[in-house]
């Protein structure tokens, strides 16, 4: 009974395995087989003889093939992972279990289900900003995200636009972006499609300016670092010098260069030209009773300093002077005076003559009669103060030529004094002259004549 048992167990195995040979052979759908060790079985399942595997991936990029791709049993399948532009690949799972951001996969001996899914994510870049003097300004984005000051650097997905604001504090000037940004306006588009850096410069504004007969270098606004210094050269044109130069609205006199030292602040320069001095003047008023006092007026250009010269040893260096003519008359009631002015400037000197332009005139008829030591009246004429006299009277009269007959016919006694100033204080030095007759008579009294000259 034994042998026989044990014979058709063999003869059973053997039809088994000559079976699952013949399934192999014919490409049978087997799937798994095991073998019972004890009962001397071979268990075999049977199924389909393909696979799916399940090829997904999100918006960033593509898998191929995807979707779901089906393999024989025991067949192999290579996946290629491909980020779109602008994008990477993040990670690749397979079976839900990550093998990193490979850009290809091949499955190989299939024999079960799986799936393969592909992570993609846009491409990031860092946007970092600078100030050139952190206390100059501050930087702000929008979007928002950029604060500088205190956030100066924000990562950006590819394609991300903003704009970029720069704000100077106190007295501060946004002078200008460099870096990634360029131009003078405090605002700046920019996209992000790689890292960029960028700089905001913040400064204080020196503004330089010159008239039309020179020039300043640099001109114009002129940005300077806090703490730096600036130079700046003053040229006049040919034939031109400088005239002035303002520094903050102040005077600083007629350098051809001057330098901002350790700005800390704005300023202003501006630059004054001249040419050659050219004299002019004018008085008020041109004549009158002496003492004549005169009002004179500069009206040269480009003159720095002024000498005048009134005409009467009288001189000045003031730009308006007044003057006081109290002429010695001599033989006339008025006198003139030449005035000159001669001004200068860095570029030379200039004179202006005006000849007889200030005439002061006696203030007193030229004839008075001097009655018990006091002034009785004053005359044009001698022969007209004569006929007021008294006995005992002294005419006095200007060392003047007088053209008149005079005519001694009364019985006075009278002296005639003549050569006398304007004002009759002293002697002029020159004599009266009488040009006409003197006719006397037998009843005329006593005339006496000192410093007269008669002529025919």
């Amino acid at each position: 009974m034994k042998r026989i048992k044990r014979h058709r167990m063999f003869q059973i195995y053997m039809i088994i395995v000559f079976f699952f040979a013949s399934v192999i052979s014919s490409a049978a759908a087997i799937t798994r087989y095991t073998y019972d060790d004890v009962n001397h079985i071979i268990k075999v399942e049977t199924g389909s003889n393909t696979f799916t595997i399940s090829a997904t991936g999100n918006s960033g990029g593509t898998i191929s093939p995807s979707g779901n791709v089906t393999v024989n049993f025991g067949g192999s399948q290579a996946f290629t992972i491909t980020p779109n532009a602008h994008y990477s690949t993040v990670d690749v799972k397979i079976d839900n279990v990550s093998v990193g951001p490979v850009s290809s996969y091949a499955f190989s001996n299939v024999i079960a289900n799986h799936t393969i899914t592909a992570q993609f994510a846009i491409d990031t870049h860092q946007l970092s900003i600078a100030l050139n003097n952190q206390s100059g300004g501050v930087v702000t984005s929008s979007p928002l995200g950029i604060n500088c000051g205190s956030d100066c650097s924000e990562v950006y997905d590819y394609g991300t636009s903003l704009t970029l604001t720069a704000t100077p504090n106190g007295a501060y000037h946004f002078k200008e972006w460099t870096g990634n940004c360029t131009g003078s306006v405090n605002t700046c588009n920019i996209t992000m499609d790689t890292a960029k850096n960028v700089t905001a410069n913040f400064a204080f504004l020196i503004t330089a300016s010159a008239d039309s007969n020179g020039s300043i270098s640099p001109s114009g606004n002129v940005y300077v670092n806090n703490g730096e210094n600036k130079t700046f050269t003053i040229t006049p044109a040919s034939g031109y010098n400088v005239a002035d130069v303002l520094v903050d609205e102040v005077s600083v006199g007629q350098p051809t260069s001057y330098t901002f030292t350790n700005v800390t602040t704005n300023h202003t320069i501006s630059a004054t030209f001249n040419a050659a001095p050219v004299a002019e003047f004018m008085g008020s008023p041109l004549s009158g009773l002496s003492p004549l006092t005169v009002a004179f007026t500069d009206q040269s250009l480009y003159a720095t300093s002024w000498n005048w010269d009134f005409g009467d040893t009288g001189t000045s260096t003031l730009q308006n002077p007044t003057h006081v003519y109290t002429p010695q008359f001599g033989n006339s009631l008025s006198v003139s005076y030449t005035v000159s002015l001669t001004v200068l400037n860095a570029s030379g000197s200039n004179s202006l003559t005006k000849t007889s332009y200030i005439t002061a005139q006696c203030s007193n008829n030229p004839v008075r009669i001097m009655r018990s030591g006091s002034v009785y009246g004053y005359y044009s004429a001698i022969q007209s103060a004569y006929n007021a006299a008294t006995d005992g009277d002294s005419i006095q009269s200007h060392a003047l030529w007088f053209t008149e007959s005079l005519n001694i016919n009364r019985n006075i006694t009278l002296t005639l004094d003549g050569g006398y100033n304007c004002d009759f204080t002293a002697y002029s030095g020159n004599p009266t002259h009488l040009r006409g007759q003197v006719k006397t008579w037998p009843s005329g009294g006593k005339l006496t004549l000192r410093n007269f000259v008669l002529e025919k």
